[in-house]
């Protein structure tokens, strides 16, 4: 009988970190199809308006915005159930697990293209790194200027994408975003 329980105990040991690996996974799925979702009502939104919303709008004109016509209600993350927030700005040190909006600017035109950010828990599901200030996305970026990451590996400090498809690295679960480009 201690044998079995013996054995019991060695599987659920190697079992259950899979199993969070596993949810992790899942979550950052469930990530990207909603920022595809948001991202959706955004696009309709501007054919409709002819513009985005305005990156300085508050969280709740954001939302009731994309709800009144375009969306029947805002994704809330699947780890914390917090609601996509709508944020003015983007920040290294952004409170984890909230979907972010910014409106970013293509060719020269401010306001008519925008980037969607989640925060990831595995890095495969990643493609952007936050590192440091200089990783900030701000309105005045321009879009070619926000360069995704080929590959991501943990590496001793973080270095982030300067050129299309190159490869990132990271020290920090915290550094891992997914982002939305339109």
């Amino acid at each position: 009988m201690l044998i079995v329980i013996v054995i019991i105990g060695i599987l659920t040991a190697a079992i259950i970190p899979r199993l969070n690996s596993a949810r992790g996974r899942a979550n950052d799925v469930a990530r990207k199809a909603d920022l595809n979702q948001v991202a959706t009502a955004l696009i309709t939104y501007q054919l409709d308006t002819g513009k985005f919303p305005n990156t300085g709008d508050t969280i709740d004109k954001i939302s009731t915005q994309l709800i009144k016509g375009w969306m029947t209600s805002i994704p809330k993350d699947p780890a914390n159930n917090k609601t996509f927030s709508g944020v003015q700005w983007v920040s290294p040190w952004l409170d984890s697990q909230y979907y972010l909006y910014r409106s970013i600017r293509k060719w020269g035109m401010d306001d008519w293209w925008f980037v969607l950010m989640a925060q990831m828990e595995s890095p495969w599901q990643a493609n952007y790194l936050i590192c440091s200030g200089s990783e900030i996305i701000n309105s005045s970026d321009e879009y070619s200027e926000i360069h995704l990451c080929q590959k991501i590996d943990l590496w001793s400090s973080c270095k982030a994408a300067s050129t299309w498809d190159q490869e990132c690295k990271y020290s920090d679960l915290s550094q891992l975003r997914y982002i939305y480009k339109y």
